[in-house]
């Protein structure tokens, strides 16, 4: 309900929010002749209407009433919003994306940042390995390499177990630690950098149906064994749909167990989550940022997360919830956690998991639709700020059409006189019943 003056505020105060939403018609209530001048409804104020939708061409439609038209304003709110809302599109399945896949991990491919392997091919030069990565893949050459480095524990390397390894796989092959720079050098005879580099590509991408040709098996230089990925496979559809996910899942499963990589520690409160910081670096943009940028996070072995605004004690669980699902693909979703998760998974830009805590809560408020508002489980305004702060799009559609089966209930509560999205709502439900 606006008189002129708030009309001549709208664009500043307003448009910014109809801008950021799916709003695309406004409706103009006025009490006074500013609105309307008269009853040929012609003067100034049609002129500053026709030049408002000018000015915004994606508005395309434009209500006004007043107190001269037939229809009062309370009047044209009760027959918009007491027609009966219209059911909501169902909700878009969100299905978990795997997405660790090829781009995530290929980045760290020959990338000395972090590596704690360097590979040498005669006088050709270097690359640069991950030991937590060639431990789960499929090839058996460089998995029992891994092994070898891990149960050293950064002493002395079993020198039987590369004995063993030059037999069994018939290769020149020498690996020797260096301690000046904590890393491991694995040095091979007759094996061309550009051939070792084909293999790490597929190592790091995962992408073992596009590598291996099962007409003539993927060679690497003369050393079949080396590269045999496709060794106690069944056929080329179980590659297809087995080895990625198991692969992968090798690898997230080994920062959460594998103390051998987990190479930093956040500290919350008096406890304290453990991770390894390339995975969290891989699989999120936000730790990418902390880890390789230039902040104290990325020389420190401890990162002090402690949280005074939720607690500690609460943060610490749904912080754990969060890196378990970077590193498993899985989350144990919650009316108690759902929301929290839904705050952090934004803040830490995880947006496949953003999307499944949204679902979550609007399935929630779906189910409660007959239900009366003093019974329901979980407050619809704190939800609806909650949509309009993430763009919850799903979620905020949802809550409309709660808001429009309560709407009695909803405006006697006390809450509603201090809501500040109260217009917002209205011009929203306005738009959800036409639709």
């Amino acid at each position: 309900m606006v008189d002129e003056t708030t009309f001549e505020s709208l664009e500043s105060k307003w448009m910014k929010i109809i801008k950021s939403t799916q709003i695309d018609f406004v409706v103009l209530v006025g009490m006074k002749n500013d609105l309307i001048s008269d009853e040929k409804f012609q003067g100034v104020s049609e002129e500053k209407i026709r030049n408002f939708m000018r000015r915004h061409p994606r508005i395309d439609r434009f209500f006004s009433c007043s107190s001269k038209s037939e229809l009062s304003v309370n009047n044209f709110f009760e027959y918009l919003l007491n027609r009966g809302p219209i059911e909501p599109s169902n909700l878009t399945e969100f299905e978990v994306e795997d997405y660790f896949l090829v781009d995530k991990f290929s980045k760290l491919l020959n990338n000395e940042w972090k590596s704690d392997l360097i590979f040498e091919c005669g006088v050709e030069g270097k690359l640069f390995g991950h030991s937590w990565i060639l431990y789960c893949c499929p090839c058996p050459l460089l998995k029992r390499i891994s092994e070898v480095i891990i149960n050293s524990n950064g002493q002395s390397l079993d020198q039987r177990e590369i004995i063993s390894i030059q037999q069994e796989f018939q290769i020149d092959l020498s690996i020797e630690l260096d301690s000046n720079i904590s890393v491991v050098r694995i040095a091979f005879e007759n094996i061309s950098k550009k051939d070792l580099l084909d293999i790490l590509k597929l190592v790091y991408s995962g992408d073992w149906s596009e590598g291996i040709n099962f007409q003539n098996p993927f060679s690497f230089s003369d050393y079949e064994a080396i590269t045999h990925l496709n060794k106690n496979l069944l056929d080329r559809e179980h590659i297809k749909n087995s080895i990625n996910n198991a692969y992968f899942n090798n690898i997230r499963q080994s920062t959460l167990e594998n103390s051998h990589w987990l190479d930093v520690s956040f500290m919350i409160g008096n406890n304290i989550l453990k991770s390894n910081r390339n995975f969290l670096s891989c699989a999120c943009e936000y730790f990418q940022i902390m880890f390789e940028g230039n902040f104290t996070e990325s020389e420190s072995c401890i990162v002090d997360l402690t949280n005074d605004s939720e607690g500690d004690e609460k943060f610490y669980y749904h912080f754990k919830s969060i890196v378990e699902y970077i590193s498993t693909g899985k989350v144990e979703m919650t009316e108690e956690n759902a929301i929290s998760l839904l705050t952090l998974s934004n803040k830490y830009m995880i947006s496949s998991l953003s999307s499944i805590c949204e679902l979550y809560i609007a399935s929630i408020v779906n189910e409660e639709l007959e239900t009366p508002l003093k019974d329901c489980s979980i407050d619809l305004f704190t939800i609806f700020e909650i949509s309009e702060t993430y763009q919850a799009l799903q979620l905020q559609k949802v809550v409309l059409y709660s808001f429009a089966s309560h709407l009695k209930e909803i405006k006697k509560d006390p809450q509603w006189k201090t809501f500040p999205y109260k217009e917002l709502v209205l011009l929203k439900n306005v738009k959800c019943l036409l639709q």
